[in-house]
């Protein structure tokens, strides 16, 4: 795959530790990369691509991304990818602690995990890959930067984003038109005032 920023081997083997504790008790212990049993897989530093930046926004998907000073962290069940952990680093490079600060089982790291399997056979490698995430769309993709690529590849997105498809290397700039011209989805709103009834 493309490259990611590498943590250190104990702060890799700090974060499985962590992730262990709150894994449920039937898939036993998160193993440090190469051991056997559940184990830590790909770390992607998370980007969040917001709709103002999106709609209002000028400018490359680089400048439009905020680093949201967390990692997604993929855990697999030998080649199942059954959960993903995030955490987050208040220090930086490779040796910061971090504190992982969720776990949880879900369907997005399959996707992520199908998309990983896609850019390695198919993408540059001399490219630094994170990972990005439009809440407004339901969006998660990989961002793929490198001199000669600039472009994600879609992990999971909400079913009404017709303009953009997975399994495929967008450039960014059509990445972000093709999103622009699509509707968000719609929440339910905020929570109606108890003191003043419906908002």
């Amino acid at each position: 795959m493309a490259t990611t920023e590498r943590l250190s081997t104990a702060v890799a083997q700090n974060i499985a530790g962590q992730i262990a504790e709150r894994l449920p008790a039937a898939m036993g212990p998160a193993a440090a990369p190469g051991a056997a049993g559940p184990a830590l897989g790909e770390t992607l530093k998370i980007r969040l691509l917001p709709l103002n930046q999106i709609v209002n926004g000028s400018g490359p998907l680089e400048t439009r991304l905020s680093d949201t000073g967390q990692w997604h962290h993929q855990v697999y069940q030998g080649e199942q990818a059954v959960s993903f952990a995030r955490s987050t680093a208040p220090g930086s490079g490779s040796d910061a602690a971090h504190e992982v600060v969720e776990v949880a089982q879900s369907t997005l790291p399959d996707d992520l995990r199908d998309a990983i399997a896609w850019i390695d056979a198919n993408a540059p490698e001399d490219a630094e890959a994170s990972l990005i995430a439009a809440p407004d769309y339901f969006l998660t993709a990989v961002w793929l930067r490198g001199p000669a690529v600039d472009a994600v590849v879609i992990a999971s997105m909400a079913d009404g984003l017709t303009k953009l498809s997975k399994r495929r290397l967008i450039p960014s700039a059509e990445f972000l038109q093709s999103l622009a011209e699509s509707t968000p989805v719609r929440g339910l709103g905020p929570i109606a005032d108890q003191a003043g009834g419906a908002p």
